[in-house]
């Protein structure tokens, strides 16, 4: 994507350190700040996938209206983690703040960072139950898949539960999606 021309970006957010709500809520007041915030998903509450002896993660999902490439988009996404004190541990551990690139515009890339779309997304349920709220007929640039047909043939675990909104959702139309 060149830097002149404008798409939609999502961009999953999760948190299982201090205060989870908190940190989703300060990433995507720090992303708005960026880029126009189109939509955001409910927050949800979800087992955690790899290491398993950590506390629950919050999730959410994004949706940013990006003018720029998506290498630029992660170093804002980086400097948005750095910036909220996000500290370092491995590999699926505790984290304050994690901001994925799931889609830019629907753009494949397989040759640098971000790999687009996110290659572990479609076996996420923390991801996939939030973009489904926020653009359930988003389409898998690779599979054709939508969003809710891909979290439909996940298995039930590990789980991810809609919180009860503080604030309400910010579902995405079809017509803000293009």
């Amino acid at each position: 994507m060149s830097a002149g021309r404008s798409g939609v970006a999502y961009l999953a957010l999760g948190s299982n350190r201090g205060d989870r709500r908190a940190y989703l809520l300060r990433a995507v007041d720090a992303l708005s700040r960026i880029a126009p915030l189109l939509g955001l998903s409910s927050i949800y509450r979800t087992d955690p996938v790899g290491y398993r002896r950590q506390r629950p993660f919050y999730n959410a999902v994004a949706a940013i209206r990006w003018k720029g490439s998506p290498a630029r988009l992660l170093r804002a996404t980086q400097a948005i983690e750095r910036a909220l004190g996000r500290t370092r541990s491995f590999r699926n551990g505790p984290r304050e703040i994690d901001i994925d690139i799931l889609d830019v515009n629907g753009l494949r890339r397989t040759a640098a960072d971000p790999i687009l779309p996110h290659p572990r997304m479609r076996r996420r349920r923390f991801v996939l139950a939030p973009l489904a709220e926020l653009a359930p007929d988003w389409t898998d640039p690779e599979t054709g898949a939508t969003a809710r047909e891909l979290l439909r043939a996940l298995p039930t675990r590990p789980r991810a539960k809609r919180l009860p909104a503080r604030r309400p959702a910010k579902r995405l139309s079809a017509r803000r999606r293009a």
